[in-house]
């Protein structure tokens, strides 16, 4: 082969050589790189799940297998079910705030404020929509000289003798609530606001030193949210979690006040077993439940009234 040739060969096998080089080495090094990511990410794949591991064999052998609501329901873990109303309503101070469900007599725990009654708290100051009518539930409670305050929307309802009674003679104060207004502060109770304004009330003396403000052209009062230290609320059916639903108008104010106490009971009129309430058609969570009486037949404070009843 004449040398020009041959160099000409040499130089095509040294660039060709050279080009291979080129593009090994790039390969070459994006692939010992694509390596290691995913030596590093399996490496902390097992060591995350190692550690899930061993946290959840550490809570296990603390306080077992937590992780089915109705295995801890079978164990008792979660049974909120009360044996008697007495029970659930032991060791409510004197002073204490309590929420009592209901509408009139809709939706009115009769037989946890008979309970309350005779438990004997002193100085309560009680949360309803009215004052109480005839001579049981709330205004067997008022009538026993129990309630320093009530907190109401409607306190001239049919029958209200007893809360008139001792208002007129300075034994009971009265903080007079627009009932929408009652519904808000409870809610907001619940839901941890503080206060919020509201257009009801304004100019009028439900107003006289609340606070204020001007919104839009129009003018707004403050309103404090309202909690309690206990909630005698009534349902229909609960669950041994606690979750309930409600029968009806007897729902009113009862969802709203298990919401805003620290600690609520429910008296129910059947307790079924877990599950058995569809998740749709719960209404208040157990979450918001610290206690479940539940009371077959209860009492209703019209029929009561109409047979001229009185507690105790």
């Amino acid at each position: 082969m004449p040398v020009a040739a041959e160099m000409s060969a040499m130089a095509r096998r040294g660039w060709s050589e050279s080009k291979h080089s080129r593009t090994r080495k790039p390969f070459a090094k994006d692939a010992i790189m694509s390596v290691l990511f995913i030596i590093r990410t399996l490496s902390f794949i097992i060591r995350t799940n190692i550690t899930m591991r061993t946290n959840l064999l550490e809570f296990e052998s603390r306080y077992g297998d937590q992780r089915s609501g109705k295995a801890c329901l079978e164990r008792g873990d979660m049974d909120k079910t009360i044996g008697s109303p007495a029970t659930a309503l032991a060791g409510i101070r004197d002073g204490a705030t309590v929420m009592i469900g209901g509408f009139g007599g809709s939706g009115a725990p009769i037989e946890l404020i008979d309970a309350l009654i005779d438990a004997g708290p002193k100085n309560l100051t009680v949360i309803n929509n009215n004052a109480g009518n005839g001579h049981v539930g709330l205004a067997a409670l008022i009538e026993q000289g129990m309630v320093a305050k009530l907190i109401c929307s409607f306190p001239r309802s049919a029958d209200p003798r007893v809360f008139t009674e001792l208002y007129l003679a300075g034994k009971i104060d009265l903080e007079v609530v627009p009932q929408g207004t009652l519904a808000e502060r409870i809610r907001a109770g619940g839901a941890g606001i503080p206060a919020f304004y509201t257009p009801t009330g304004f100019g009028t003396e439900l107003a006289e030193g609340k606070p204020v403000a001007e919104f839009e052209g129009r003018y707004y009062v403050q309103e404090r949210w309202l909690k309690a230290d206990v909630a005698l609320i009534k349902a229909e059916l609960g669950d041994r979690a606690g979750n309930l639903t409600y029968r009806m108008a007897a729902r009113n104010f009862n969802p709203l006040m298990a919401m805003a106490a620290d600690r609520t009971v429910a008296q129910v009129t059947r307790i079924v077993a877990a599950g058995e309430i569809h998740p749709e058609h719960v209404v208040t969570p157990g979450i918001f439940v610290d206690g479940l009486v539940e009371i077959p037949d209860p009492k209703q404070e019209e029929v009561l009234n109409r047979l001229g009843a009185a507690y105790p």
